[in-house]
């Protein structure tokens, strides 16, 4: 029989061993990320700090940013012609000095270009932890703005905007603060169904699917909603086909809000009336799902005036029940040539915000949790493509 003091050592070593099997464990769970389930939180709160994908997903209904967290999101809309104003890559100045806190920006793109075209912008946003959608803002009848105007793309037109689309995603595939939406505001003519069967494409041309060069590109895309009549329905009633989105992964809706919308275009409706109809519009659009289960809806364009040039009545309870929504929101827009309203500030050099709507967006912006950076350390994506 072993003595007392052999017993000790015998005891202390299978502790020893014991506690060496629950570290390997411990460390393998944490490492094991896809196998822990995310859990919903409040926007900007860390949901499962074990989770850390490098990417943006779905869960939930809601999207996890890269350190696991929910990602909120509060930003503007640019052009791509303002993309030249850009005076401080480092610090990503005018934008980021106009608008602090800004975490994301929707770049209204009016032109295809080769993707050499926006690095120099989009390099300095995105090392700043600052998300970017890159989106067409052309339109079939060439007047480019956006409210359901001209018809589907098909042929030449749909061959053109899909092969743009398809170089930029392969272009920036290891950059998941570049996003991709669809074109702006599109046309329901001929038909829903045929909207679907176009954003389908586009899905797949940045995917790299169906026939299109691989792209390896999993980032987020924003499904623009369908121009049309609020009073026509938002989910599977308003034509769209639920098949097409069903297939799709790690894509969100983006829907559009001006108070016509709502009837204050030219009326006075309180912001508490529009963010009860708000809340209701998004739950009929969230009937479509796609392969992630819930879609989450972003707000990529609103502002206080329905065309830019008439002050909405109701614009500016508009923008309040915006802000209340609790989902991702891009104000429309930073300084322009254009109309007199829904411009956020006075000059595209920056200049000051205007009063009260750009005043409104900035401070929504300033109480926001700010960019989500990659928890790879020092990674610079715009180095790691060239």
């Amino acid at each position: 029989m072993p003595s007392s003091r052999h017993r000790c050592r015998l005891v202390g070593v299978i502790c020893s061993v014991l506690l060496l099997l629950l570290c390997v464990a411990g460390a393998a769970a944490s490492e094991t990320g896809d196998r822990v389930q995310v859990t919903a939180g409040r926007p900007g709160t860390a949901v499962n700090r074990s989770v850390q994908t490098g990417r943006f997903t779905i869960a939930n209904g809601q999207i996890i940013a890269p350190d696991g967290s929910v990602f909120e999101g509060r930003g503007i809309n640019i052009s791509d012609s303002n993309m030249r104003y850009l005076e401080n890559p480092e610090t990503g100045a005018p934008f980021t000095t106009v608008f602090p806190n800004i975490s994301i920006i929707r770049l209204a793109c009016y032109s295809y270009q080769l993707p050499a075209f926006y690095d120099r912008f989009i390099d300095a946003m995105t090392a700043l932890g600052i998300v970017v959608i890159i989106e067409n803002h052309q339109n079939s009848d060439r007047t480019n703005s956006g409210g359901g105007a001209g018809v589907v793309f098909t042929g030449i037109e749909l061959s053109r905007e899909s092969n743009w689309y398809n170089a930029l995603a392969a272009h920036f595939a290891d950059n998941p603060y570049v996003w991709f939406g669809t074109n702006n505001e599109p046309s329901i003519r001929p038909s829903a169904a045929a909207l679907s069967r176009w954003q389908l494409t586009t899905y797949q041309a940045i995917r790299g699917e169906n026939g299109f060069p691989a792209t390896n590109n999993t980032s987020v895309i924003t499904v623009s909603v369908g121009w049309g009549s609020a009073n026509g329905g938002f989910g599977a009633s308003s034509g769209v086909k639920p098949s097409v989105y069903a297939g799709m992964t790690n894509v969100v809706w983006d829907f559009h809000q001006y108070a016509w919308m709502y009837r204050g275009r030219d009326a006075s409706v309180s912001t508490a009336t529009m963010a009860s109809s708000m809340k209701r519009f998004f739950g009929e659009l969230q009937e479509l799902r796609s392969a992630d289960g819930v879609m989450p809806v972003i707000v990529g364009e609103y502002g206080d005036s329905t065309d830019g040039n008439v002050l909405d009545v109701s614009g500016m309870n508009l923008v309040r029940a915006v802000h209340q929504a609790g989902v991702p929101t891009m104000a429309w827009h930073w300084s322009s040539d254009y109309g007199r309203y829904d411009h956020l500030n006075s000059h595209v050099t920056g200049g000051k915000l205007t009063a009260p709507y750009g005043e409104a967006v900035a401070a929504h912006i300033q109480a926001g949790h700010g960019p989500r950076r990659s928890p790879i350390a020092g990674r610079s994506y715009g180095e790691q493509k060239r």
